[in-house]
C-alpha cells in the first residue's frame, strides 16, 4: 500500500522528446519510505533518476519467493540510495543494436534479514546488516562491479541430509520439484533410478562438463567484488549421513576476502579467521577463484586444540570406537583446480584414547587400540601426514569420512609394520 503520496510532473510539452521533471514521496505498507527524483522523456522512453529507500519490508515478496523455493523470508529491511538511468529502443548506439539499456548505481543496505528452511522449519541464512557499497550494474553490455560488501553477524545453517544431499541445495528447489522427488514404490525408484544411471552414462552434458563450464564462462555476466568484509560470523555445520550425527560451529568469524572477479585466471584473497566450538582458534588463508570458471581454490586452514570427542561419529563408525580424550591441531591445504581436490592434512593428535567400543558395521577389524600406542611417541602424541584426492563431482565424496578412513589405514599399517611405519612418519621414540 501506498500512503500517503505525493506527486509532482512537469512542467510538460507537447513534445514528447522533452524530458519531464518527477517528483515522487510515499511510505510502503506503512514501515517504508520511498523518493523518486529526476527527470522522464516519454518518446522514446528514456528516465535518469534518483531514488532513495528505507525500511522497505521484504518480506512481503514472500508469496513469489514461495513458488520458486522452499524457504521462508520472515523479515528483512531494504534501504539505499541509487541512480538508476533507463532508455528504450530508438536511441542510437548501443541500446538501438542491443535492446533497451538500464543502469543502477549507489549504496544499498539489507537489515535483519533471516530465512527459514521450510523442510526442516530451521533457520537458514541470516544477518544483522548487509551493505553494498560502490554498486554499479549495467546493462546491454550487463557488467556488475561492487567496491565493498561488509556483512555483520551473518549466520548459515548447513546440513548433509541423510540422504547425503545438502539442505541450502534443498532449500533453494521449487515445491514442485521438492514433491516430484517424494518418496515411491521401491519398482518405481528402482526404474526411476536405473533409467537417470542411463541418461548419465549417454548423455554428453555429464562426459563434456568441462564444454559445459567453457561454455557458461562465455555467457557469464562479467562482475568484480573488490572487497568483502565479514564481522563477527557464526555457521553451524551438521552431517545426518553418520550415526549419531555430527555437528560441529565456526564461531567469532572475522575477516576479509579480496578481489574476486569472473575474469579467468583472477585470484581472490582469503584472510578469515575464528573459532570451532568457541575454543578452538581456526584460520584460514588463501586464493579463490569462485565467481570463475574453472573453479579455483588454494587454501590453507589451521586448525587448534580441537577436541576429539566431537569427532565421535566418524571415529564411532569408521575405528570402531568412541574417543573419550585427546586434542586435535591440524595444518590443512586444500586445492581445487577444475572440481579436482588436492588436499594434505598435517594433523597432530594429543593424548588420544578410545573408550566404548561400537556396533558399527564399517568399523576395520583389527585392534585400533593397539595400533594407536605404536603411532604415539613418548609423550602421547601422534605426527601424522594425511594427503586426499577426489572429484567434487562425485556426490559420494565427503572428506570428513574421508579422513577417518585414511587414518584408519595408517592405523592398519601400524599394527601389520609398525616399524617401517614409524620410520615413514617420522615419529620418535
Amino acid at each position: 500500500m501506498l500512503a500517503p503520496l505525493s506527486l509532482q510532473i512537469g512542467p510538460a510539452s507537447l513534445d514528447l522528446s522533452k524530458p519531464v521533471q518527477l517528483k515522487l514521496e510515499t511510505r510502503i505498507n506503512e514501515s517504508g519510505s520511498l523518493a523518486v527524483s529526476g527527470q522522464v522523456t516519454p518518446q522514446p522512453a528514456a528516465a535518469s533518476l534518483k531514488v532513495k529507500l528505507s525500511g522497505i519490508d521484504l518480506s512481503t515478496a514472500q508469496p513469489y519467493i514461495a513458488q520458486r523455493s522452499s524457504l521462508t523470508l520472515r523479515s528483512g529491511k531494504l534501504g539505499g540510495e541509487a541512480q538508476v538511468s533507463f532508455r528504450a529502443n530508438g536511441e542510437t548506439g548501443v541500446a538501438a543494436k542491443n535492446g533497451p539499456a538500464f543502469s543502477l548505481s549507489g549504496d544499498i543496505d539489507v537489515e535483519d534479514l533471516h530465512t527459514v528452511d521450510d523442510l526442516r522449519h530451521d533457520d537458514l541464512i541470516k544477518w544483522e546488516r548487509l551493505d553494498l557499497r560502490g554498486l554499479n550494474f549495467q546493462q546491454n553490455p550487463s557488467r556488475l562491479d561492487i567496491a565493498e560488501v561488509v556483512v555483520r553477524k551473518p549466520y548459515a545453517r548447513v546440513i548433509i541430509e541423510s540422504d547425503t544431499t545438502l539442505n541450502v541445495t534443498n532449500a533453494l528447489r521449487s515445491p514442485s520439484a521438492v514433491k516430484s522427488d517424494s518418496p515411491a514404490k521401491p519398482d518405481a525408484v528402482a526404474k526411476s533410478d536405473g533409467a537417470r544411471s542411463k541418461s548419465r552414462v549417454k548423455s554428453p552434458e555429464s562426459a563434456a562438463p568441462s564444454a559445459l563450464q567453457a561454455q557458461s564462462a562465455s555467457t557469464a555476466m562479467p562482475m568484480a567484488i573488490k572487497k568483502v568484509l565479514i564481522k563477527d560470523g557464526l555457521a553451524n555445520f551438521t552431517d545426518l549421513s553418520v550415526s549419531p550425527h555430527f555437528s560441529a560451529a565456526i564461531q567469532k568469524l572475522d575477516g576479509s576476502i579480496l578481489g574476486l572477479s569472473s575474469k579467468p585466471g583472477s585470484r581472490a584473497t582469503v584472510d578469515l579467521h575464528g573459532a570451532v566450538d568457541a575454543f578452538s582458534p581456526v584460520s584460514i588463508k588463501g586464493e579463490v577463484n569462485p565467481l570463475g570458471v574453472p573453479l579455483y581454490a588454494d587454501l590453507a586452514l589451521d586448525f587448534r586444540n580441537m577436541e576429539l570427542s566431537i569427532f565421535n561419529p566418524y571415529s564411532g563408525k569408521f575405528a570402531g570406537y568412541n574417543i573419550t580424550k585427546g586434542k586435535l591441531t591440524t595444518e590443512l591445504h586444500y586445492k581445487v583446480d577444475g572440481r579436482k581436490l588436492d588436499a594434505q592434512h598435517h594433523i597432530v593428535i594429543d593424548q588420544l584414547e578410545f573408550g566404548d567400543k561400537t556396533e558399527s558395521k564399517d568399523a576395520v577389524s583389527l585392534p585400533i587400540k593397539l595400533a594407536v600406542a605404536l603411532l604415539k611417541d613418548r609423550n602421547g602424541v601422534i605426527d601424522l601426514s594425511l594427503p586426499v584426492t577426489g572429484s567434487l563431482d562425485d556426490p559420494k565424496f565427503r572428506l570428513g569420512p574421508i579422513i577417518w578412513k585414511v587414518f584408519v589405514n595408517i592405523l592398519v599399517k601400524a599394527v601389520t609394520a609398525p616399524f617401517a611405519l614409524l620410520d615413514r612418519c617420522s615419529v620418535g621414540p
